[in-house]
């Protein structure tokens, strides 16, 4: 957009009631928070205040043997990728379109229990 057409706009702005004002303020803070949003780190924590996953625990709970010692990425009762590392996964997760997997890393239920060191 050039210059003198936002200088335009800028002036239809000044023009509208300021009832009219603010509905353009809400629209573009949502728009602008909206773009940010995607902008931040996809696996940064959210804020979730009640996260449910029932779903995910029990598939855990159902194929731990079938990948202990790796890495899984979930989304409900579906494996969206596995692999040797968080960084594969979260890759594989993100190839896939998920934008916030359920990521852990498997414990062998075999194995002892750790007891520190």
């Amino acid at each position: 957009m050039s210059q003198s057409t936002f200088d335009e706009v800028l002036a239809q702005v000044d023009q509208l009631p300021p009832s009219e004002q603010q509905k353009l303020y809400k629209m573009l803070s949502a728009k602008l928070s909206r773009s940010d949003s995607r902008a931040r780190d996809k696996h940064a924590p959210l804020i979730v205040e009640n996260p449910d996953f029932t779903r995910e625990m029990e598939w855990l709970n159902e194929h731990r043997a079938e990948y202990a010692g790796r890495w899984v990425a979930l989304s409900g009762e579906h494996l969206i990728a596995h692999g040797a590392s968080a960084r594969e996964v979260y890759a594989a997760s993100d190839a896939a379109g998920v934008e916030q997997p359920f990521v852990t890393r498997v414990d062998d239920p075999h194995a002892p229990p750790f007891a520190g060191v």
